[in-house]
């Protein structure tokens, strides 16, 4: 199993980086990204980059799920994409997708 960093490359201003990463970005989607991670940080009172610790405490657990559905709905970005972003599996991000819609009554509703 590979070794991974505890801070994504993507939080890097780098945005060569950036898109080495997300090749199929285009500028606006790179820039939605960035503009929604600051906001998230800024709103959830997050040092930068915290969000990418590998820190299991169930408060970022909780908000990464969270930032896992929010690129997901609201970018479209793939379980893959997020996973590259965050140096993770993307069985991960859809663990922690259906944990925030587990946790906050989302997702498929089933009926009888």
């Amino acid at each position: 199993m590979e070794s991974v960093d505890n801070k994504s490359p993507l939080y890097s201003t780098d945005v060569d980086l950036i898109d080495k990463y997300l090749k199929s970005s285009k500028g606006e989607r790179r820039l939605r990204y960035k503009e929604l991670l600051a906001k998230f940080h800024r709103d959830n009172l997050l040092n930068d980059g915290e969000l990418f610790l590998r820190s299991r405490k169930r408060r970022l657990v909780l908000l990464r799920g969270e930032f896992f559905y929010m690129l997901k709905n609201q970018l479209g970005y793939s379980f893959s994409e997020i996973g590259r972003m965050f140096s993770i599996d993307h069985t991960t991000v859809r663990h922690g997708y259906k944990l925030y819609e587990v946790t906050n009554g989302l997702g498929r509703k089933d009926t009888e």
